[in-house]
């Protein structure tokens, strides 16, 4: 996950980000791993709900985490 966040910012700033959610929204199947197990910027958290948003009803998305469900809000800033 912290990888493809880090791809997301960088996208977003090189103001590529449009093009950058396309790729990734392409593949049938979407794994990210690892939710919470670095800190996530409030920025970060934002930028992969455009991600999951762009994906929702195109793509299947598998997301693995060592943290409960509960816990996501306090990593996700929301």
């Amino acid at each position: 996950m912290s990888d493809l966040i880090e791809s997301l910012e960088e996208a977003h700033a090189a103001g590529q980000l449009k093009q950058r959610l396309k790729t990734l929204t392409h593949p049938a199947l979407l794994v990210v791993d690892e939710i919470g197990y670095l800190t996530v910027t409030a920025n970060g958290a934002k930028l992969f709900f455009q991600l999951i948003n762009s994906r929702y009803g195109r793509a299947s998305t598998v997301l693995t985490s060592n943290k409960g469900f509960e816990d996501w809000g306090d990593i996700l800033h929301d």
